[in-house]
């Protein structure tokens, strides 16, 4: 061997040395290396504006709907009103043991509304002074006990 290719294989071992240290660390790294986790989102939508609508609380009434009998002694009369107040005018009166019928209730739950023949907007009756028909008779209120013309 002539003294250029002495020189030449420690260079090529070198070199081979490296690719092959190159190579290790390649496969190395490829077995070691995390899986690749991909996501993908659903589409977004953009919601329409909601408008808010204020409420305003008034009584449940879906119970209190229906016939009712007037609670009263017999030739005690109650007031029906043209509107849910003791200070409107008396329209007709009822006596006790009248059985109405309660077709809507006033705002702050304590009248009831009833249908008057000839009358377009018919009158108002005071809740206190009526009771189911399937209530007992022996149930007696001061309203019943009363004896002078209710609300």
């Amino acid at each position: 061997m002539n003294k250029i290719d002495k020189k030449i294989i420690p260079v090529i071992a070198a070199v081979f040395l490296v690719l092959v240290i190159a190579l290790i660390a390649i496969l190395t790294l490829k077995h070691s290396k995390e899986p690749e986790v991909t996501t993908t989102s659903a589409p977004t939508t953009t919601a329409a504006p909601v408008t808010t609508v204020p409420v305003t609380t008034l009584p449940a009434t879906d119970g209190l709907l229906g016939e009712y009998v007037v609670n009263l002694k017999a030739g005690v009369s109650l007031n029906v009103r043209a509107e849910p107040s003791t200070a409107s005018i008396i329209l007709i009166s009822k006596s006790g043991g009248d059985k109405v019928n309660i077709d809507r209730i006033s705002d702050d739950g304590k009248w009831g509304h009833i249908v008057i023949s000839g009358t377009d907007d018919g009158g108002w009756l005071h809740l206190d002074y009526l009771s189911r028909p399937w209530e007992t008779s022996a149930t007696t209120t001061a309203a019943a006990t009363s004896t002078a013309p209710a609300a």
